[in-house]
């Protein structure tokens, strides 16, 4: 798939390239008129068959480009937005669509669309308490206590699990498995 960059670049280069192909076929009719080599006639006949029919070609050609390019720009950052959301569940276990919206700069809105579409996708590891805005890991609903205290288990991020009362981590294996019984402070 080519970048919304290389499109750009591409639909930039086209109408760049239609309007020297039209100055310079309309400079070597105009000299050839100038001239006397062709009258008037042929003079405006190859300069819409050989300079303004190219011209337009290459420009519509370039613009269409130009609007793909914007739409795959408009795509590659939903999709780049997209990860960073399911980036930040995988590593804080419990993300709040406002927390990040204030941190990133993004309105709200839209990142709960894209929270949406990795939804609607299937893409994001967890689960999703639309009314809160809160996302949380797969790790983070597990009903855990602690070895040491009994105190209950929240999530660190980075698939630990930690101790709200005694500080204990406990990595977590496996979605929908119990923490491992191997405790670091």
């Amino acid at each position: 798939m080519v970048s919304s960059r290389a499109l750009r670049a591409l639909g930039i280069g086209l109408i760049v390239t239609g309007a020297l192909w039209a100055l310079l076929w309309g400079g070597w009719v105009a000299a050839q008129h100038a001239q006397g080599r062709l009258d008037l006639a042929a003079a405006l006949l190859g300069l819409l068959l050989f300079a303004l029919l190219p011209t337009a070609v290459s420009w519509g050609a370039g613009a269409v480009v130009l609007v793909r390019a914007r739409r795959r720009g408009t795509q590659e950052a939903n999709a780049d937005l997209e990860v960073r959301i399911a980036e930040a569940v995988r590593a804080r276990g419990i993300v709040r669509l406002a927390e990040l919206a204030s941190e990133w700069g993004y309105d709200e809105q839209i990142l709960r669309r894209a929270l949406e579409r990795l939804v609607g996708l299937n893409l994001l590891p967890g689960n999703v308490d639309w009314e809160r805005g809160e996302i949380t890991a797969p790790y983070a609903g597990l009903d855990q206590t602690c070895s040491h205290c009994g105190g209950k288990l929240e999530p660190a991020g980075k698939g630990l699990l930690v101790c709200r009362y005694c500080g204990s981590h406990y990595p977590v294996k496996e979605r929908g498995r119990q923490a491992s019984d191997g405790v670091t402070k």
